[in-house]
């Protein structure tokens, strides 16, 4: 077991969740403000959360 990789998968994941919590949090503000324009770069920024915990998990499942 590869005990690098776990702990790089462990960040990639905690990471991802913080940020995942951050967008919620200015998404619930965009919305409140009703800034639309600033609404439509959320998608991407989903995408690139759910990369980073995918990869987290990717590299957990190798190193196993």
């Amino acid at each position: 077991m590869d005990w690098i990789n776990v702990i790089i998968g462990i960040c990639l994941i905690v990471l991802g969740i913080i940020w995942l919590n951050y967008q919620i949090t200015e998404t619930k503000k965009y919305k409140k403000d009703n800034s639309y324009g600033l609404l439509s770069t959320q998608p991407s920024q989903y995408i690139g959360i759910l990369i980073l915990i995918l990869g987290g998990i990717l590299m957990i499942f190798r190193a196993i």
